[in-house]
């Protein structure tokens, strides 16, 4: 059985980090440390300079975190997926994949206090990072944690937080995920699992007893509402180019 892949940390050529410190990062993200020179072409790592930190992955140029869609969602009257919960300022979101943190931030932009889970430490890492430099007005509304969504739902207390929010990963052909999202991703699979990482009926009801107010999901191009025994019908909700499955109570 083929082990299952491991981020790297390396520092550029004027990194932050001398070597001890390096190897703290290291262990600390679950990462293997790389000192030598080429960088590993065929592995994801993050490579540390004296200000930026930026994501290599395996055939993509290296990239600083960036915003996304995010400066153009912001100059919408409405954010569609704080629309399609009714987000009220102040509420608190479960959003069980962090990511690249384009939706949790989003999300604190609208005023809610956001409860982020991500099973990859280093991804989390980036992605903290570059929200924290992007928008640090809102940064401390945003509370992330490394953490598996299904895993943080089952043993969730009833009504926990007021919406939860769950984005799978899709296959490429079917979502239209990038490369190098696929390849983060691949970082989270066990044996046997492939790339479609839509959650389960179990995880769906799971977050509605954990949710006071609504559950979301984001839906890929063209696909209908699950319907879930035991929870209500799921309205289709969002804009033209984004779609969600929305259970409210």
């Amino acid at each position: 059985m083929n082990a299952p892949p491991r981020f790297y940390v390396a520092n550029s050529l004027r990194g932050r980090f001398n070597a001890r410190g390096l190897r703290r990062l290291g262990a600390w993200l679950d990462a293997d440390v790389v000192q030598k020179r080429p960088l590993p072409p065929d592995r994801t790592g993050l490579v540390f300079s004296k200000d930026e930190v930026r994501l290599h992955t395996p055939g993509q140029k290296a990239q600083l975190w960036h915003p996304g869609m995010v400066h153009r969602r912001r100059r919408l009257v409405r954010d569609p997926l704080a629309e399609a919960i009714g987000l009220r300022p102040g509420e608190t979101v479960l959003d069980g994949t962090l990511g690249m943190g384009h939706d949790a931030l989003m999300l604190a932009v609208s005023g809610a206090e956001v409860h982020a889970l991500e099973c990859i430490a280093a991804l989390l890492f980036f992605t903290l990072d570059g929200i924290r430099r992007h928008a640090p007005h809102v940064a401390g509304r945003i509370h992330a944690r490394r953490a598996d969504h299904r895993e943080w739902l089952a043993a969730a207390a009833p009504g926990s937080v007021d919406h939860v929010y769950l984005d799978p990963m899709f296959p490429p052909a079917v979502g239209g995920e990038s490369t190098t999202w696929v390849t983060l991703r691949g970082f989270t699979l066990g044996a046997g699992e492939t790339t479609d990482q839509r959650p389960t009926a179990d995880t769906l009801r799971a977050a509605w007893r954990a949710a006071r107010r609504t559950v979301a999901l984001k839906l890929a191009p063209f696909e209908p509402p699950p319907q879930v025994p035991d929870l209500p019908p799921a309205r289709l909700e969002g804009s033209r180019r984004v779609h969600f499955a929305v259970w409210r109570r």
